[in-house]
């Protein structure tokens, strides 16, 4: 931790104690990658290496036949071409562990790519950890004092925006005629705190997931598709600035890891206790915990919980769940479930199953 005039830079350190799932929005087809059995491993195909390498064999009719019969076995198909292991070694974007997210016996499934920078290495986006932070600094700040009215109907996206900056926008910067102070993003108290994109991450930590839903019950259901995320016990650094002339006084690393250790335990009372744990599930601690990622929770990202408490809370989240997903029964949710939403996303990591985006964090 270093501290100039109005500044402290910390280091931040996050250490997962789940597969944590940051999604780049790429999917690759079962066409898209080569999977190697005896290894365990994916390789992911850089397309247009590999649209260049047909051409110049002349097979890009062969290839999209090969396409069009259904047959996912690209590497059969390579094979059959009469492709050497240096050429195809030459078409690798990257390989990552598949643990027991595939395997020869089961048809292969999509594979959700983790977000990669311009020399195609894994990292964290800051804005990722910084949307954690802004959950937990949201949900002491609630804590501290009810303000404004719920939204509800068409308006409600709009109004929530103005209702979360009621308790955000306190920094006097802006005014207006009468200096009154402004509900705008210019007074954010965010704007004091920065977070930088993570250390790049090794190939090695990286790790194919299978993807379940597990409701109340802790019954699991297997879903077509994995994911690629960073494996559980890796771990990532990043700097943390707080800019002390634009927060309010008394933000500080500690009363930042308070924040986190107040929300921890409020999530664990509120939506957690209210799972069972599926079968062969790990069992994770969410002490000293940010929660973020993909998989990690509507209850992870909402306010109605802490600003309405968990009765009122469960019934606003299960009309926003009704009218989102009017198949997946929501309606269900507050007498049977007694959670919204009643699902939670977990990871099958070495045979076992753990919640999305866990991980230990540490301000120093």
């Amino acid at each position: 931790m270093t501290r100039s005039e109005h500044l402290t830079v910390c280091d931040l350190r996050l250490t997962t104690r789940a597969p944590l799932y940051i999604g780049s929005g790429i999917v690759s087809a079962k066409t898209d990658y080569l999977f190697d059995a005896k290894s365990k491993t994916v390789s992911m195909i850089d397309t247009d290496a590999l649209f260049a390498w047909l051409y110049q064999k002349q097979l890009a009719d062969q290839y999209e036949r090969f396409v069009f019969s259904g047959d996912t076995r690209l590497d059969g198909f390579l094979k059959s071409c009469g492709i050497t292991e240096r050429e195809r070694n030459a078409l690798f974007l990257y390989t990552v562990s598949a643990e027991d997210a595939l395997d020869d016996s089961h048809s292969l499934m999509e594979i959700h790519r983790f977000v990669r920078d311009a020399r195609r290495r894994a990292y964290v986006p800051g804005s990722s950890v910084k949307g954690a932070l802004r959950t937990v600094i949201l949900s002491a700040l609630i804590e501290r004092e009810k303000k404004g009215s719920w939204p509800d109907g068409d308006k409600s996206d709009r109004q929530m925006q103005e209702l979360e900056g009621l308790y955000l926008n306190s920094i006097a910067l802006k005014r207006d005629k009468s200096g009154r102070l402004v509900n705008d993003p210019v007074n954010s108290v965010l704007r004091g705190l920065s977070v930088s994109d993570s250390e790049p991450v090794s190939d090695t930590a990286m790790v194919l997931t299978g993807k379940s839903d597990v409701d109340t019950r802790g019954d699991e259901k297997k879903l077509p598709l994995c994911r690629e995320c960073i494996r559980p016990g890796a771990e990532l650094h990043f700097k943390l600035t707080l800019d002390h002339s634009a927060l309010p006084e008394g933000y500080s690393a500690d009363s930042l890891m308070q924040m986190i250790r107040d929300y921890d335990a409020y999530y664990q009372r509120t939506y957690l206790a209210r799972f069972a744990p599926p079968r062969n599930a790990h069992l994770v601690s969410y002490q000293d915990a940010l929660i973020l990622g993909g998989g990690s929770g509507f209850f992870s990202k909402t306010l109605a919980y802490p600003y309405l408490g968990a009765q009122e809370g469960l019934k606003q989240t299960e009309k926003v769940m009704i009218r989102q997903f009017s198949r997946h029964g929501h309606d269900k949710d507050g007498f049977v479930h007694h959670i919204s939403p009643h699902i939670m996303k977990y990871g099958k990591y070495q045979g076992e199953l753990y919640p999305y985006g866990v991980c230990e964090v540490q301000i120093i």
